[in-house]
C-alpha cells in the first residue's frame, strides 16, 4: 500500500477525491478570507486588525519617548538656569 492510499476497505474513486480536494480548498478559502454570511471575518481581517492596534501602540510609545526627551530637557535647563553649572 502506498503512502497516498487510505487503510480504508472502500477506496475512494477519483471524482470522490477530487470532491474532497475541492471542499478541503474551499474551507482554506473561507479561514483565511472569511464568509461575512456567517459572520466569520477570516484570518486576514484578524490579522490586520492586530497590525493596526501594534502600530498605534508604537506610534504611542514614540509620543512618550518623545515627551519624557522634551521633560528631561527643559528639566536641564532649569536646573541650569537655577543652579548654573
Amino acid at each position: 500500500m502506498s503512502s497516498t492510499e487510505t487503510s480504508s476497505p472502500y477506496p475512494k474513486s477519483p471524482g470522490k477525491r477530487l470532491e474532497d480536494m475541492e471542499n478541503a480548498l474551499q474551507r482554506i478559502e473561507t479561514a483565511l478570507i472569511g464568509d461575512s454570511e456567517m459572520g466569520n471575518p477570516g484570518l486576514v481581517k484578524r490579522v490586520g486588525a492586530v497590525e493596526g492596534k501594534v502600530k498605534t501602540i508604537q506610534n504611542d510609545r514614540i509620543k512618550l519617548i518623545g515627551a519624557v526627551t522634551g521633560a528631561s530637557f527643559v528639566i536641564s535647563i532649569i536646573a541650569t538656569w537655577f543652579f548654573g553649572k
